[in-house]
């Protein structure tokens, strides 16, 4: 996937993909990558560039410049569906810490600090518990 590479200001190979936690690469990492390449060659985008990749409050951030609305929804959709994956795992998050929010599965939840039990419903975006 080209476009995660850096375009200017690294030296040597670097690509965004290891900047997403690894729980969210497990889940759908690979399936953000498609849709995103699918869109890009959809609408003829060759001004699509990443300029950074963390986890936000919980969520993924994809910080980004060009491409065409459909790949602003792509990247909303996965924002969406990272603050319902378990950062560590993959798994559907049941918990999140409090403080420094991140989502977690029961399983990763276990031992944490502080963390409220959350989601009522896990049908979202077709995944299920």
């Amino acid at each position: 996937f080209p476009f995660l590479r850096p375009k200017i200001g690294y030296f040597g190979q670097y690509c965004w993909y290891r900047s997403i936690p690894i729980g969210w690469r497990k889940a759908f990492g690979i399936q953000l990558c498609k849709e995103i390449k699918s869109a890009l060659k959809r609408n003829n985008c060759k001004n699509f560039v990443i300029t950074d990749i963390k986890e936000k409050f919980g969520a993924i951030c994809i910080y980004f410049y060009g491409g065409a609305q459909e790949v602003h929804d792509i990247i909303n959709k996965y924002d969406y569906i990272s603050f319902h994956t378990c950062i560590e795992c993959g798994r559907i998050a049941t918990k999140r810490s409090k403080g420094y929010i991140l989502p977690y599965c029961d399983d990763c939840g276990k031992g944490k600090l502080d963390y409220d039990i959350y989601y009522k419903d896990y049908d979202f975006y077709g995944w299920s518990n």
